[in-house]
C-alpha cells in the first residue's frame, strides 16, 4: 500500500462528484429560470396591450354608434325649427331606446335652449356646458371628457354634433352618458385575475374602471402612469394604481378622440410565478444531491460515468451546442435528461422567436440582415448575382380601418403562406414590419429575378381569403452588384424602386432607372 497522502471513500468522492455535478446544473437552471421571467414579462406585456387594443376598438365602436344616433336626430325638423315639445317626445323616445341619460340643446355661447331633465317652463341651468361641446357649432363633433352633469350633480360624459338649417349650423345637439354605464365597457371583459383596465379622457383623469370605477372616476391617473401618456399615443410601462399596487401597464390611445385605455397587471402575480419556478428549481436541485449521496456507495460505477454524461451534455447545451444524451443507465438520470430535452427545446423556442416575426413565422428584421450578409459575401467570394426584392402590400390600411386588425392579421398571415409558396426554399423570405415585406434570391440575375417578381404579383393577386376587399402588392428589385454592395445599399435601392411602382399604378414590378 501507498502510505503517503489521505485517502477518502468512493461515498464521499461520488458524494463530491454528484454536488460538483448538480450545482452546475442548478446554475444552468437558474439562467433559464431568468430566461423564462423575461419570457414572462414580454407575454404579459403583449397580452395587456392586446387586450387594451381590444377594449379601445369596442369603445369607438360604441362612440361610433352613439354619434350616428346623434346625428339622425339632428336632422329632425321639429329640432331644426325650435318646436321643443315636439322634440322633447322624439328625444325621450331615443333616450329610452339607447344608454344616454339626457339630450340637450345648446347655442353659439353654449347656453341651453332645451334639455330633456328640465320640464318644460323650468328655468335651464345657465353654465355648466363643458367647453369642448363649443367646438361643435363649428361644424363638427366633439366628445367631452368627465365631468359633474350641472342638473344631476352626477359624473358624466357628453358628446355633441351640430344641427344645421339651410347649410349653416344653427344648435348643437348633445347626448349625456352617465360615466358609471361606461363601466359596461370593462366589466364585460374576461380578466385574469388582479389585472385592471381604466378609461382615460384627454386630460388625464380617469372615467371609470373595471375595479372600483365610481371610486376613482375623476381622479387623474398616476404620476408614473400619466408621463408615459405624454410620451405618445401607446406605450408600455412600469406604473402603480391608484391603490398604490404596481403593475405592468400597457395603453393605446382613440385616433378619432383621444381617449386612452389602459391596461395593467400586477407585478407580484408575475413574481410569484418567478418564486414558484425558482423554488421548484432549488427543491429538485437539493433532491437530486440526496439522491445521489444516499446512492453513492451502491452506484459507484454507473452512477459516476451517467453523472458525467450528464454533465457533459448540460455543459454542451450550456455552450449553445446541440443536446446529445447518451443511453443512460439509471432512472433518474432519464429523468435529467428528458428535463435537459425539455431546457433545449425552450432555448430553441427563445432562440426561435428571436428570429422570427410571430404573426407570419417569416424570419424577422435581424435575422434577414445577419442572414443576408452571410448571403451577400458568399455571391461577393464566388462572384455570382444576388437579387433582393421589397415587396409592400397596395390597399392594405383600408383592410385595418374597416374590417379591424385581426382581419389584417389574417391576411398577413396568408401573405407570408403565398410567399413560402412561391419562393425557394433557398430564398430568405422576411418581414421588416408592417405590411412590408422582402426576399433574398441567391444566385439570381436580372432575368430570373424579374421572373420572379412577376410570379409574384400573380401569386398575391385577389381574391383573399382573409381580406373582402381587394389587395394587391407592388415590387421593387435591386441587383447585386449593379445596385450596391451593401445589404443596406440594396434594400434602399429596392424601396426606392417600390415605390416607383406604386407611383407608376402599383401592383407591378419597378427596378432601378
Amino acid at each position: 500500500m501507498h502510505a503517503g497522502g489521505s485517502r477518502v471513500s468512493l461515498r464521499w468522492q461520488l458524494a463530491l462528484l454528484v454536488a460538483l455535478c448538480v450545482l452546475p446544473l442548478l446554475g444552468f437552471g437558474a439562467l433559464l429560470v431568468q430566461r423564462y421571467s423575461a419570457q414572462l414579462l414580454t407575454q404579459v406585456e403583449g397580452e395587456t396591450l392586446l387586450l387594451a387594443k381590444k377594449v379601445m376598438a369596442e369603445v369607438d365602436r360604441e362612440w361610433a354608434s352613439v354619434e350616428g344616433g346623434l346625428a339622425v336626430l339632428a336632422t329632425s325638423d321639429d329640432l331644426i325649427q325650435g318646436r321643443w315639445e315636439a322634440f322633447r317626445r322624439q328625444a325621450h323616445s331615443a333616450i329610452a331606446a339607447g344608454m344616454s341619460r339626457n339630450y340637450v340643446v345648446t347655442d353659439a355661447q353654449g347656453r341651453q335652449l332645451f334639455n330633456t331633465l328640465v320640464p318644460a317652463g323650468q328655468a335651464l341651468p345657465e353654465g355648466g356646458t363643458p367647453p369642448e361641446l363649443l367646438t361643435v357649432l363649428q361644424g363638427r363633433p366633439a366628445l367631452t371628457g368627465w365631468f359633474l352633469g350641472p342638473v344631476t350633480g352626477q359624473p358624466t360624459v357628453a358628446m355633441g354634433v351640430p344641427v344645421r338649417a339651410a347649410g349653416e349650423v344653427r344648435y348643437a345637439l348633445n347626448v349625456g352618458l352617465p360615466a358609471a354605464r361606461l363601466s359596461d365597457f370593462l366589466t364585460r371583459q374576461p380578466l385574469p385575475d388582479g389585472w385592471l383596465i381604466a378609461l382615460i379622457d384627454r386630460s388625464g383623469r380617469i372615467v371609470t374602471r373595471s375595479r372600483e370605477g365610481q371610486r376613482y372616476a375623476g381622479q387623474p391617473v398616476t404620476t408614473d402612469l400619466a408621463a408615459a401618456l405624454a410620451q405618445g399615443a401607446e406605450g408600455k410601462v412600469l406604473a402603480t394604481t391608484k391603490e398604490g399596487i404596481p403593475v405592468y401597464t400597457a395603453f393605446t390611445t382613440s385616433e378619432r378622440w383621444g381617449w386612452r385605455v389602459a391596461v395593467g397587471a400586477p407585478v407580484h402575480l408575475l413574481q410569484a410565478e418567478q418564486q414558484r419556478v425558482l423554488r421548484g428549481l432549488v427543491l429538485a436541485g437539493g433532491l437530486a444531491l440526496v439522491a445521489g449521496i444516499l446512492m453513492a456507495a451502491w452506484l459507484a460505477q454507473r452512477v459516476l460515468t451517467t453523472v458525467r454524461a450528464l454533465n457533459q451534455a448540460a455543459a454542451n447545451l450550456h455552450r449553445g451546442g446541440a443536446l446529445e444524451l447518451p443511453p443512460l443507465q439509471l432512472k433518474e438520470a432519464e429523468e435529467v435528461g428528458r428535463a435537459l430535452e425539455r431546457a433545449a427545446q425552450s432555448m430553441e423556442q427563445v432562440q426561435y422567436l428571436a428570429n422570427h416575426d410571430p404573426l407570419t413565422g417569416l424570419a424577422n428584421r435581424g435575422l434577414f440582415f445577419e442572414v443576408g450578409r452571410q448571403r451577400l459575401e458568399l455571391a461577393r467570394r464566388q462572384q455570382r448575382p444576388l437579387a433582393l426584392l421589397a415587396l409592400d402590400l397596395d390597399g392594405f390600411k383600408p383592410v385595418n380601418d374597416h374590417h379591424g386588425h385581426a382581419v389584417g392579421d389574417a391576411l398577413l398571415k396568408e401573405v407570408a403562406d403565398r410567399l413560402l409558396e412561391t419562393s425557394r426554399s433557398a430564398d430568405v423570405v422576411a418581414r421588416l414590419g408592417g405590411d412590408e415585406f422582402v426576399l433574398l434570391l441567391s444566385d439570381t440575375d436580372a432575368d430570373q429575378a424579374r421572373q420572379t417578381g412577376e410570379r409574384l404579383l400573380a401569386a398575391l393577386a385577389p381574391p383573399w381569403s382573409a381580406a373582402p376587399q381587394p389587395v394587391t402588392v407592388s415590387i421593387g428589385l435591386a441587383l447585386y452588384p449593379a445596385d450596391g454592395e451593401r445589404l443596406e445599399d440594396l434594400l434602399l435601392q429596392a424601396d426606392r424602386a417600390l415605390y416607383a411602382a406604386k407611383a407608376a399604378g402599383k401592383q407591378r414590378l419597378s427596378a432601378r432607372p
